[in-house]
This record gives structure tokens, C-alpha cells and sequence, in this order.
């Protein structure tokens, strides 16, 4: 193909043409789960048992879920044993996408692991200013960590 021919191909594609390009861009697991307020607290019994311990609780029934405000990048949300309020972790997904374009405007995955050993090191370095981290997943662009309010 010529490249004037070219060119000519990449000028006549449709919004739509670009969107379903963009998208398989995209590089997500295959097993990511957008997470949300009902379905953060059955993920946590299942894969991080141990923050249902450390909330007081063996049942993700007994956890209430908020999602705090922003989302542009990640999820953030604040989990609370219903039976102890004072027992709360902050967790916090990545997005595979900038919110405020969609899919159009992908992104990594990595960019939580990157945050999850930012914040160890720091924790390391300074262990009173920094939220100890509880849990990991990589696939999941997933954190969840100590809630320092």
C-alpha cells in the first residue's frame, strides 16, 4: 500500500472506527472485575480473607461499602464492619481507562503495582505518615490498605 493510500484509509475512519481500535487497546486480564459497592465486600471474603478478619468479622455481610468522591482514575472505596464502625480499611482500584473519557483514553494496570511498592518503601521510611498495605492484586489493579483518618 502507497502511502498516500494509507493516509487516505486513516482519514476515512469513523469515530466509532477509532473507539473499537482504542478499546482493544486495552490491556485488562482476563479475569478484572470492575469493583463496586456491592460486589467489593463478597471479593474480599473470597480472596483476602484476612481484611474480614482484621474488620472484626467473617462474613461480608457485616460490611458496608462507600465509595469516596473523584474516580477519574481509580475506585476508592472506604469498608466498614457495620457491627464495629471503627473498623475500616481503604481500598482502591485501578481503572483500565480515565474515567472522564472512557475507553478512549486507556491505561495501565501496572500503575497500581507501581503504587503498592511506593508504598511499602515509604511505610519502610516512614511508618507513621504512610497506611500499611493489607493486600495486593496485581490482575485486579486492586489495594487495600489501612484507613489513617
Amino acid at each position: 500500500m502507497h502511502a498516500s493510500e494509507k493516509h487516505k484509509d486513516d482519514a476515512e475512519k469513523t469515530d466509532t472506527d477509532v473507539a473499537a481500535e482504542t478499546v482493544d487497546k486495552l490491556k485488562v486480564p482476563f479475569d478484572y472485575k470492575e469493583q463496586s459497592c456491592e460486589s467489593l465486600p463478597g471479593y474480599l471474603a473470597k480472596f483476602a480473607p484476612h481484611i474480614l478478619e482484621r474488620l472484626g468479622t467473617t462474613d461480608p455481610a457485616d460490611l458496608s461499602c462507600i465509595e469516596m468522591g473523584g474516580r477519574s482514575l481509580n475506585l476508592v472505596f472506604i469498608v466498614t464492619n457495620t457491627k464495629i464502625p471503627t473498623n475500616q480499611v481503604i481500598v482502591k482500584q485501578a481503572l483500565p481507562y480515565a474515567r472522564f473519557m472512557g475507553e478512549l483514553w486507556p491505561l495501565t494496570l501496572d500503575r497500581a503495582y507501581f503504587e503498592f511498592s511506593a508504598l511499602v518503601a515509604k511505610k519502610e521510611a516512614c511508618p507513621e505518615y504512610v497506611p500499611g498495605v493489607y493486600f495486593f492484586s496485581r490482575a485486579d489493579g486492586l489495594i487495600a490498605m489501612e484507613y489513617i483518618a
